[in-house]
């Protein structure tokens, strides 16, 4: 019964993020597939990440372990960045015309180039998201938690090259989705959100991981990126 209100929590907050922006712009009867593409890549995204971990180890951390529940700040970004960031970013993503505006004022081979490159690159952004979200869950195992000390620092899979890769795995599901739609202004929107939250939230992790793991974990930092490889 938990997997199923999961999963069904999960459909109902994806709806809201994608299918109700989409119908109320008006666009949705226009692009019912676009539509119809992105809920299920972003299902698909969630369900072999955060639901599978909690299928495969139950529920996670208690929340009064959670580091970032330690200050008011923290919880007030992740309130900003959940509740108005993102979803406006994904809004935004519906309303925006900017591959219309393009496709109308260039010349026809570069508008028909348009009508179908940044589309092409969102949907590759998306599933390399889907697809580094899978390896990085995989990963982590019941490490995929709170922020909390894990039992062991998981150095393999993504992690032998990048610190923080479902964070990285997000803000390309992200981008990649406005992208697909046409619209470069909203990716944008969505990626420094992502960096602004997801850099406050890192902070709290490195935190957490160096008291845990000491030399260790510094030197593991020091010899990966944050986001990207070889980036800090």
């Amino acid at each position: 019964m938990r997997a199923i209100a999961q999963v069904l929590s999960l459909a109902a907050a994806l709806a809201c993020l994608i299918l109700l922006p989409a119908y109320a712009s008006e666009r949705l009867g226009q692009q019912p597939l676009k539509a119809a593409a992105s809920y299920s890549l972003y299902l698909l995204f969630f369900a072999s990440g955060t639901i599978s971990r909690m299928l495969r180890y139950g529920r996670l951390a208690e929340a009064q372990r959670d580091a970032q529940r330690s200050s008011g700040g923290a919880r007030l970004a992740l309130l900003l960045f959940a509740a108005v960031l993102v979803p406006a970013g994904h809004w935004a993503a519906w309303w925006d015309s900017s591959l219309a505006h393009l496709a109308a004022a260039a010349p026809k081979a570069a508008a028909a180039a348009a009508s179908w490159v940044l589309p092409a690159a969102g949907y590759s952004l998306m599933l390399a998201g889907w697809a580094l979200n899978a390896a990085a869950a995989a990963a982590l195992g019941k490490a995929y938690n709170r922020v909390v000390a894990p039992d062991e620092l998981v150095t393999t899979g993504p992690y032998a090259l990048v610190q923080h890769p479902i964070y990285t795995s997000y803000m390309l599901l992200f981008a990649g989705h406005a992208l697909s739609l046409g619209s470069p202004a909203a990716a944008a929107l969505l990626l420094v959100g992502c960096l602004w939250y997801y850099r406050r939230r890192t902070r709290l992790e490195e935190a957490v991981l160096e008291d845990t793991f000491g030399g260790r974990y510094r030197q593991y930092r020091h010899s990966t990126g944050r986001f990207l490889p070889c980036l800090h």
